[in-house]
């Protein structure tokens, strides 16, 4: 599940097919009005849903809450014979829909190729004036000859890494997104999963000479890390 950024409402993944307590085998994305002041929650209502080919999970708001992205996938059997569980989706693609269900576009240039496990995707918690939003998620999508997953014959031995595509709203119907960015600092040779955007850094007040940032930063006032602008 994720709050909206009003925390009025949570998006969540809806299944009568559980795998485990962290995933699933079917889905629908749906939206729960919540009041935080009583404690309630309102009755369901269903955004995108599945049917006996695909299913659908991951929901994540933009930052506008007029759209949510997801990753879909179909519903299969993996290569040890038993049906693939949302979290192991080879051929899980990534999709934005309206909030009140009436259409869902493709990212088609996001999730850049199948069977590549594009998918986990998380909006940034904020946009531009004119409507660019971004999307981060986890992808085996090759990354040139630093990663190349291709050249990987077992699935097993493919690394994920974090990617990031700018959403454009003004572009639909058309596909919205761009061709996705590698995020910077990811070890290849390791994989890398969820990435969780955050409003700011706190300054390090663990470590010695008081607080501390990162290269190319600095502690503002507020105790936030800040990028130094020369």
């Amino acid at each position: 599940p994720e709050f909206s950024r009003d925390d009025d409402a949570l998006v969540v993944t809806l299944s009568d097919t559980p795998d485990s307590a962290i995933a699933v085998q079917s889905g629908d994305i749906a939206v729960i009005d919540i009041d935080l002041a009583q404690m309630s929650f309102g009755a369901w209502r269903i955004v995108v849903q599945g049917t006996d080919d695909w299913f659908h999970f991951y929901p994540t708001w933009a930052p506008s809450q007029d759209y949510i992205a997801y990753a879909s996938a179909p519903r299969e059997l993996g290569e040890d014979g038993f049906p693939r569980k949302s979290y192991d989706q080879k051929r899980a693609r990534l999709r934005l829909a309206k909030l009140d269900g009436s259409a869902v576009y493709e990212l088609s240039n996001a999730t850049h190729q199948t069977d590549s496990w594009s998918t986990f995707p998380k909006f940034a918690p904020f946009q531009s004036e004119k409507g660019l939003m971004f999307l981060t998620f986890n992808s085996k999508i090759n990354y040139g000859l630093l990663l190349d997953n291709e050249a990987k014959s077992v699935d097993t031995e493919k690394l994920a890494q974090l990617w990031m595509s700018a959403i454009d709203v003004n572009k639909l119907p058309n596909d919205p997104s761009s061709a996705p960015v590698w995020l910077p600092f990811q070890d290849t040779t390791q994989s890398s999963h969820l990435g969780i955007w955050t409003d700011d850094v706190k300054c390090r007040t663990d470590v010695e000479g008081g607080t501390r940032c990162g290269p190319g930063q600095r502690c503002n006032t507020k105790g936030n890390c800040v990028v130094i602008v020369k």
